[in-house]
């Protein structure tokens, strides 16, 4: 093992390089490429792209490491699929320790996650109390409060649930209007949230009106006793 790479004329002995200090100006030199400058402090003399096994924590814990013109860096840098995994780990020391807080070791998702999961989005909106089946939100919301999407409604007692009716902006006061299909909200409203699945051309529940071209026949979402049900007339 060997971190001497001599590229003078003359070895550190004084003897000349190009004659009978050759034969030991070139053992030095292999040895320490061999060894990829194996050593637990970097080497003195550095040149750009050289490598350096880095066994500062020992032959078990060995870092491969390149002097990249201005400092070391480790190898896996220079590999742009190991710069991902490496982004990807986030925090955590390792990919599977990011892993593990939602997954089991067998690739199943952790009881604790499954049971909270849920198929409601908290608006983060204070919702103002209109009537039983209007409430207002600051700003533009009509995206998001679109025709036939559910409604989950938290008032003091219980929460309640709906569907969109209509929403409509209010560029003067920055507000959205929601009304309901139902009249279940009361002035004790507090939180509101709406369902995963988003209602309309953009969203993953049906468009109204969908016409069968073969028979003719008109598919529209009702809301029927609280709940979203497809009308065929």
């Amino acid at each position: 093992m060997s971190q001497d790479f001599d590229i003078r004329t003359t070895n550190k002995e004084g003897l000349d390089a190009n004659g009978p200090g050759l034969k030991q100006v070139l053992y030095g030199n292999f040895l320490a490429i061999v060894t990829q400058f194996a050593g637990e402090t970097a080497p003195t003399d550095t040149y750009q792209g050289m490598p350096w096994l880095d066994i500062s924590e020992g032959w078990a814990n060995a870092k491969m490491k390149f002097w990249n013109g201005s400092e070391w860096v480790l190898q896996n840098e220079y590999n742009p699929y190991i710069k991902d995994l490496r982004v990807s780990r986030g925090t955590k020391n390792t990919l599977w320790e990011r892993l593990e807080v939602a997954l089991n070791e067998d690739g199943t998702i952790k009881s604790d996650l499954a049971e909270n999961m849920t198929e409601w989005i908290d608006s983060a909106l204070t919702a103002t109390y209109v009537s039983a089946d209007t409430f207002t939100v600051p700003g533009d919301y009509i995206d998001t409060f679109v025709t036939n999407r559910k409604i989950k409604a938290t008032l003091d007692a219980s929460s309640v649930y709906s569907a969109v009716e209509s929403a409509n902006y209010d560029g003067v006061n920055d507000e959205t209007t929601i009304v309901l299909f139902d009249t279940v909200i009361d002035a004790t409203i507090q939180k509101v949230e709406y369902g995963l699945v988003k209602a309309g051309p953009d969203g993953s529940n049906p468009e109204n009106n969908l016409i069968d071209e073969t028979t003719g026949d008109i598919y529209e979402l009702k809301m029927i006793d609280g709940s979203l049900a497809m009308e065929v007339r």
